[in-house]
């Protein structure tokens, strides 16, 4: 109960900075967008104290592991794998063309308007 508690007021305090952000539209735009940053740590202190806050940290934290173990590819590698798709992309679009133009020929002599 204490956690649907928490959720509701962190989700009240994000609509009233929201609101604030925009009623206050005469401000300094500075301003509004310090007390909006603010407002969404507190937003983000009161979640890390309910389990589905936890629980979305502990995520954050193995996903950041996660990417980590990646092995990213260096930049030759990179350059290498998108000239072939590049290839492979205009070689598949040429045939697909050069189907295309057959079958409409084929087509034309089967109904009669090619001759």
């Amino acid at each position: 109960m204490a956690d649907k508690l928490k959720i509701g007021t962190a989700l009240l305090l994000v609509i009233a900075a929201l609101a604030g952000f925009y009623y206050f539209n005469d401000k300094s735009l500075f301003l509004r967008a310090v007390a909006m940053i603010v407002t969404l740590a507190v937003v983000i202190a009161i979640m890390l104290q309910t389990a589905m806050g936890r629980d979305a940290w502990a995520f954050s934290q193995d996903s950041y592991t996660e990417v980590r173990k990646v092995v990213w590819p260096t930049r030759k590698e990179a350059m290498n794998t998108t000239m072939v798709v590049v290839g492979i992309s205009v070689v598949m679009a040429i045939f697909l063309w050069m189907l295309d133009v057959f079958l409409i020929w084929g087509v034309r002599h089967l109904t009669g308007q090619g001759a």
